[in-house]
């Protein structure tokens, strides 16, 4: 009984700290720029033709990296490559170079999506997005309802790819 108290208490001294743990980084980064520095996405032009980088990094070793790249909103692709695949190192920059027409109407998004399944069977995933057009500039996105136990603590939920 004295065994199963001190369990307890320890468990109610520890869960502060298990609340608020950090929350798990993945080991992948991927990004959406404009190959020519300065140019903000809501400056782009209806039918504007600009030049995107789309940057992938891994942050540990991999012999299968995937970087897939999708165009929406009648964004037009006038050349390069909208998927690669191969090894990375820890590190190691992956860019894509595609040239891309800006929607006539609307807004255009490019998104880029990042993955690599080490063979320790975990598989890592990212995503992005980048946002053409007059109504461009980014909002930020909705943080998500706060869940309470049944106690009344905050949860904090997190999801790994």
């Amino acid at each position: 009984m004295k065994k199963v108290l001190l369990a307890l208490l320890i468990a109610v001294l520890l869960e502060p700290l298990l609340v608020h743990a950090a929350k798990p980084r993945s080991p992948l980064q991927v990004s959406i720029s404009p190959a020519q520095p300065g140019i903000a996405a809501a400056d782009i032009r209806p039918g504007e033709v600009i030049d995107l980088n789309i940057t992938g990094r891994t942050l540990a070793d991999t012999d299968e990296l995937n970087i897939n790249v999708e165009l929406h909103g009648r964004v037009t692709l006038l050349s390069g490559e909208t998927s690669w695949t191969g090894p990375a190192r820890k590190g190691e920059d992956k860019t894509l170079l595609i040239t891309v027409r800006a929607p006539m109407h609307g807004n255009g998004k490019v998104s880029a999506r990042i993955s690599m399944s080490p063979s320790e069977g975990a598989s890592f995933a990212a995503e992005t997005e980048y946002i053409m057009g007059r109504n461009a500039q980014k909002k930020p996105a909705a943080l998500p309802e706060k869940k309470k136990d049944n106690k009344g603590r905050e949860i904090r939920e997190y999801r790994v790819n």
